[in-house]
């Protein structure tokens, strides 16, 4: 339930696989084994380090670290007096029992290791009975262990996390994976397209209202003008077209009540409304400034948001790039233009955390 392994995993989990400090990065750590995703170039060992699954929205009350560090030092006291009847083969696994209808027949200790077709199926037909499982899903509803991972992984997605946590999370080689994994379930990550597919639908929509409202006479870098039918440019810098209504995906992660104004403006760039124009890019610069520079100081209002500001960089540094919107001389005079721009406003709604 803590880690999202799966079955295959957690049965060959060793009582030396928690790391409190990998070798690399000093950070807690699981060290498994995953073999049906072993090939001659992609190794069976693994690791899960578990600061990616401490989402604060799972785990209010304690750590996520601290849960299966609890687990772990449970399992252990708990198989310490039966380890040493257990067959070398399995003598280091952390999970194995006592299989007692067995030690009685054969009349010696019988230590085995978890079987979900066998003896722990028991388990499951219990936990259904003493949970009352059934009566809240039906009398055809079946537990067992494999039901885990799916549910980590949709209480991850719940959360917040991005569709690149599911997947390390998860062990799978490629992203597409992990797609097709929550597809299946139903589940869309919000904002789970990747940076690279963000940045090419903006690029086009930009590039598409340039082409219906541009001229080469009246497009100067002069303020916007809001009350211009069909533009409005926000705080970020990003355009858009009607601001009484954000896209889906942004509702869907948001408190946007229906009829207002969207105040939103972090959210911009990953807006399917959101354009770039060449008056608006000045701002979109300085507003790249300081989402960088707040980055740098973790202030506590922006830390829940780290990642949505990463992302916003790494999207206008791609709206930067020369011929991916605007010709290479345009971009260096809207560096120009927002070295003198006041960036009070922008400030203002980064640290405010909107």
């Amino acid at each position: 339930m803590l880690t999202g392994l799966n079955v295959e995993s957690l049965k060959e989990l060793t009582v030396d696989s928690y790391q409190p400090n990998h070798r690399l990065t000093g950070q807690p750590a699981i060290v498994y084994k995953k073999l049906r995703a072993a090939s001659s170039n992609r190794p069976e060992d693994r690791e899960l380090h578990l600061p990616l699954l401490e989402m604060e929205e799972l785990y209010l009350d304690e750590s996520v670290v601290k849960r299966i560090e609890k687990v772990i030092g449970l399992t252990l006291a708990l198989t310490q007096k039966i380890r040493a009847d257990a067959p070398p083969e399995i003598a280091t696994r952390l999970f194995i029992f006592e299989d007692v209808d067995r030690s009685w027949k054969e009349g010696s200790r019988a230590v085995v290791p978890i079987d979900p077709k066998g003896k722990t199926a028991t388990w499951y037909e219990r936990f259904c009975a003493d949970e009352g499982l059934r009566t809240l899903f039906g009398d055809d509803f079946r537990f067992n262990i494999a039901r885990c991972r799916p549910t980590l992984a949709t209480n991850m997605v719940l959360a917040g996390a991005t569709l690149f946590e599911v997947q390390v999370v998860l062990g799978h080689a490629s992203i597409q994976t992990t797609a097709t994994y929550l597809d299946g379930k139903n589940l869309k990550p919000a904002f789970n397209r990747t940076i690279s597919e963000a940045l090419e639908n903006i690029v086009s929509r930009s590039r598409d209202f340039i082409n219906e409202e541009h001229t080469s006479e009246q497009d100067e870098l002069t303020d916007i003008d809001d009350s211009q039918d069909g533009f409005h440019e926000t705080l970020s810098g990003c355009g858009c077209r009607n601001p009484y209504n954000p896209s889906k995906n942004v509702r869907e992660v948001t408190k946007y009540v229906k009829g207002t104004v969207c105040k939103y403006w972090n959210m911009c760039l990953q807006c399917d409304s959101a354009i770039v124009t060449e008056r608006s890019l000045p701002k979109i610069i300085v507003y790249r400034r300081r989402v960088e520079a707040a980055l740098d100081t973790g202030s506590p209002a922006i830390r829940s948001r780290k990642e949505l500001f990463e992302d916003a960089i790494k999207l206008i540094d791609g709206i930067l790039q020369p011929d991916v919107v605007f010709p290479a001389h345009i971009i260096r005079n809207a560096e120009y233009r927002a070295a003198t721009m006041d960036d009070v406003l922008v400030d203002h709604l980064i640290y405010q955390g909107i």
